[in-house]
């Protein structure tokens, strides 16, 4: 069997499954055609579930063991009220007195349930080299550098408009160029609003060391043409990161 102990069928099914889905557990159908949140009409494509195991979650999902949540079954037989076991493969689309899900699959929980968890562990990590493979792709340089200044990246006269991304320079003193064949100290652009267009792309602090993912998109201010614009161009600099993006770049 592959997998361990696991059948081929289950595990080309969990596979697929799981690249399609975000939150992945098993449990038992608690009541059928209904719900557990009172905007989400109780119907024959509906189920209640309680959450036994998870076996994939995103962080603010992991406390969701021993919940009941409310299945949007996906077209096929609806599960049945009673003793057996499922996984459910879903996306999470509300929140209220519960959550509620859409299922996008499900399997009966397999007796390997462990060797299961595995095998999901091991697709999860394959989905992140390769959404890390494509970043990097898209990228004009990627570094390992430390940052020894930082400053705005103007004199502080000019009006702001709404959006404004408030660019500051930090220079960087590279380390290591993993892509573009930089060296010695560059200048680095990020912006240091707080507006909800800019807030989660990263803004490095003195002294900082990291990979740094780096975008040219047609703008230079000051030195600056290379700039940080999306939420994972700044990783911290672990042995392991190193190793995996000198290998993924």
């Amino acid at each position: 069997m592959a997998d361990g102990s696991l059948s081929k069928n289950v595990s080309a099914s969990a596979t697929r499954l799981r690249r399609e889905a975000t939150f992945v557990f098993s449990g038992r159908v608690e009541r059928e055609a209904s719900s557990s949140l009172s905007f989400i009409p109780s119907s024959p494509g509906t189920a209640v579930v309680r959450v036994e195991r998870i076996y994939h979650a995103p962080p603010d999902l992991t406390d969701q063991r021993g919940q009941d949540v409310t299945v949007l079954l996906a077209d096929g037989s609806p599960p049945q009220q009673g003793d057996r076991r499922l996984v459910f493969f879903t996306d999470p689309v509300a929140y209220g007195e519960t959550m509620g899900v859409r299922e996008i699959g499900r399997i009966d929980e397999p007796e390997q349930s462990d060797a299961l968890e595995d095998l999901v562990a091991r697709v999860t990590s394959e989905m992140n080299e390769e959404e890390i493979r494509e970043h990097l792709a898209s990228a004009d340089a990627v570094i390992h550098g430390r940052v020894t200044e930082r400053h705005q990246a103007h004199d502080g006269s000019r009006r702001f408009s709404e959006h404004d991304p408030d660019w500051w320079i930090a220079r960087v003193e590279v380390i290591r160029s993993f892509k573009g064949g930089l060296e010695g100290t560059i200048d680095v652009r990020y912006p240091n609003s707080r507006d909800v267009r800019w807030y989660l792309v990263p803004k490095p602090d003195e002294g900082q060391e990291a990979i740094f993912v780096l975008h040219r998109d047609g703008q230079r201010v000051g030195d600056a043409t290379l700039a940080l614009r999306h939420p994972n161009d700044l990783i911290p600099a672990e042995p392991d990161d190193l190793d995996r993006h000198a290998r993924l770049v």
